[in-house]
């Protein structure tokens, strides 16, 4: 009914219906808000009742637990150790670098440490988190280091299926996992993050892969160890220097990490702790001088607290728009319209960049020529189109493609492969929502692009979808692929959930734990 109410009162890819149907979502999710932590838990319980130990690991080598400390909480630190003393893999140390200035803190600590002797206790002048949890890889005496935050707890199965993974893939250096968020009561496991695989483009959008990880020792002082001077974003600036590295990164696809929801936290709130901002525009910045990608700066985007972008001032030469309009029913107004809007683009304008329709011209595909077939639009007058040029020159990248949205839906983000099938990577969803894969703000690695509005250089490599830059589908084009009703998936989900979007009325399933 209130489709049919949007439809009859406000006109397609208005602004007026985008908003109001944004705002119906929000009151939904709200709504399922109870009931989604409650199927969420649900499914946990059901899948430890069921779960059994993983194949035998050939070589069961010490993994040291590091953890710096800072006036932990007892009824925090309490579930930390409960966690990893529950752990199936039992070749571990764990190492707490104490930089509390209150005794009660330091006594419970030591205490707790004298209680078990796999617990080694340092004490620390309090130098910032970098330099503390240096402090503790440095007593630490495993092959492996784990990284853990004082106040977060591990599942059951994190070390052992992690040196189950680097059994399996001795080549690999370091590897991370899924998480969730954990009530500060202990109570709720709900907001989990189905991560892909490693995308070296999406951690330069946001940190992704965040606090569990567990690398090699050799890796670990291959890079000295935690650089100081990042502190808030120190974990950012490490996967950073370890991406340069040339290390190899593993990702396993399960919920291993529960990340706390504690008062003052990042995970309740991001702008408690706004020198993360900062430090991390600088860890970016520093791994764009590493990897010597020039004429390119890390910037914050405004209101997203954690999400970066990067800003290019080069200028380049010869860069041809090319339009393809022959397949599509338009009136000769529509297609004046659309060839305008790319004339008028601030980037075009700015650096002289021809448009040209495919009638008027060769259609070449290189790393100079944005081809758009199909009657897509810059969201706006200052969509960054120089940003698709510039990325698309990377030695590595083969091809860039903007998001497309189409009534106030996503219509295009790219093709990813689902086991023996190819699927388009979110069509039909809210582009500007927030969901267990993550923000669709960031930018996204898929498996191939389709052929609308995106640069192909001809060569192989990663394809990217640059969601900073936005196009619209044009409201009277006739496709034949329709997107009242689309699967929601990750190519790393066994069992995929589905968003199904019928007469735009929006149901969500929930999400199963991944087994």
């Amino acid at each position: 009914m209130l489709s049919l109410l949007l439809r009859v009162l406000l006109p397609n890819n208005s602004r007026r219906r985008n908003k109001l149907a944004y705002f119906i979502d929000r009151v939904r999710n709200r709504r399922a808000v109870s009931y989604a932590r409650n199927r969420y838990n649900s499914a946990r319980q059901t899948y430890y009742a069921h779960s059994v130990a993983p194949d035998q690991i050939h070589q069961t080598p010490l993994v040291s637990i590091v953890v710096p400390c800072f006036n932990t909480p007892q009824k925090y630190f309490e579930p930390l150790l409960a966690s990893i003393f529950s752990q199936v893999y039992q070749n571990w140390e764990l190492v707490l670098a104490d930089a509390s200035n209150q005794a009660e803190s330091t006594d419970y600590l030591a205490e707790k440490a004298n209680a078990d002797t796999r617990i080694k206790y340092i004490k620390v002048t309090n130098k910032g988190i970098a330099i503390n949890t240096n402090a503790a890889i440095q007593h630490a005496s495993g092959d492996y280091i784990a990284f853990l935050d004082h106040d977060d707890t591990l599942d059951p199965d994190a070390l052992s299926d992690s040196m189950e993974f680097f059994d399996k893939n001795p080549s690999y250096d370091l590897v991370y996992s899924d998480e969730d968020k954990l009530s500060d009561d202990g109570e709720y496991y709900f907001q989990p993050h189905f991560k892909p695989d490693f995308s070296i483009d999406m951690l330069r959008n946001v940190n992704y892969i965040t606090h569990f990880v567990v690398a090699k020792r050799i890796l670990i002082d291959k890079l000295k160890g935690i650089r100081s001077g990042f502190d808030g974003a120190q974990d950012y600036d490490f996967l950073l220097r370890v991406v340069d590295c040339e290390a190899k990164i593993g990702h396993m696809p399960k919920v291993l990490y529960h990340w706390r929801e504690a008062d003052g936290s990042t995970a309740a709130n991001f702008s408690n702790k706004q020198h993360v901002t900062d430090a991390g525009c600088r860890a970016l910045n520093d791994h764009y001088k590493r990897r010597n990608i020039k004429n390119v700066s890390a910037r914050a985007i405004a209101n997203r607290p954690g999400f970066y972008r990067a800003i290019y001032s080069s200028r380049l030469d010869n860069l041809k728009i090319i339009i393809n309009l022959e397949n599509t029913k338009l009136l000769p107004i529509e297609r004046s319209f659309i060839i305008n809007r790319y004339k008028t683009n601030h980037d075009v304008v700015k650096h002289n960049i021809k448009v040209l329709e495919v009638s008027k011209a060769k259609k070449v595909f290189n790393e100079k020529t944005l081809i758009v077939n199909g009657a897509f639009i810059p969201a706006n007058d200052k969509t960054d189109l120089i940003s698709l040029f510039a990325i698309s020159s990377e030695e590595s990248v083969a091809g860039v493609a903007p998001k497309i949205v189409r009534h106030g839906r996503v219509y295009d983000m790219g093709i990813v492969n689902v086991g023996d099938r190819q699927e388009y990577l979110f069509r039909g969803v809210n582009p500007n929502r927030a969901l267990c894969f993550g923000s669709l703000e960031w930018v996204r690695n898929t498996n191939d692009l389709s052929d609308r509005a995106c640069i192909r250089t001809g060569r192989t490599g990663r394809f990217i979808i640059w969601s900073h830059c936005e196009f619209v589908a044009f409201s009277s084009v006739n496709h034949s692929n329709s997107a009242d009703q689309a699967n929601y998936y990750n190519p790393n989900v066994t069992e995929l959930s589905e968003i199904v979007e019928q007469q735009n009325d929006y149901v969500a399933d929930l999400i199963e734990l991944r087994k």
